[in-house]
């Protein structure tokens, strides 16, 4: 997915990209620019439906080609799976509306779940993205991402503490054979963990 069409997902785009792309559509909000990340403007309500089909499109079409995993059309393994859910993770990151993030981060953490139990063992490729994962768990719960700066409600952190619960046994369950990971696999959501309590 280029960066063009991330950026046309929602209309909006990062400050840095502006000499590069099109010039977004932004409304009259005041910019917010989280813990070191881009300004981000609010979206109109058109401009969050355009998100969320797109999202909804794309998370459709890699559940699709899950579903017929192994066989032709489908995944054959996890790392193509993998790279195709990257995109979607760097437009949330760069999505200003704080619902849809909840919303999406949490329904991809959860699927992400039963995507590894599904496969054999990636190691290196499933613990980078674990990382992206937890990393993205962590700032969402500290109120440091989208517009506004809200924290996670508690309805929400026990949603979510549940999820990286079953993710992270899950994980030490498909790595048991595998010698090598140990740390890694210590370490799976351990931030996102540690923040929740």
């Amino acid at each position: 997915m280029s960066e063009e069409n991330i950026a046309s997902a929602g209309g909006f785009v990062r400050e840095d990209q502006q000499t590069s792309l099109p010039s977004p559509r932004r409304t009259a909000s005041p910019p917010h620019t989280g813990a070191g990340g881009p300004r981000l403007y609010k979206l109109s309500h058109a401009q969050e439906s355009r998100l969320i089909g797109y999202l909804d499109e794309h998370l459709l079409q890699i559940s699709q080609k899950f579903l017929k995993k192994f066989h032709e059309g489908g995944y054959q393994s996890l790392p193509p799976l993998l790279e195709d859910l990257k995109p979607l993770l760097h437009l949330l990151e760069q999505t200003p509306t704080i619902n849809i993030i909840t919303q999406y981060l949490l329904q991809i953490t959860d699927a992400l779940t039963d995507w590894i139990h599904a496969f054999p063992p990636s190691p290196e490729d499933m613990f980078k993205m674990l990382e992206t994962v937890d990393d993205m768990c962590v700032r969402l719960v500290k109120g440091e991402m989208g517009v506004g700066g809200r924290k996670m409600g508690t309805t929400e952190r026990v949603r979510l503490k549940s999820i990286v619960e079953r993710g992270r046994t899950a994980v030490i369950l498909k790595m048991d054979p595998v010698d090598g990971w140990e740390v890694e696999t210590s370490r799976t959501y351990e931030g996102v963990l540690e923040e929740l309590g």
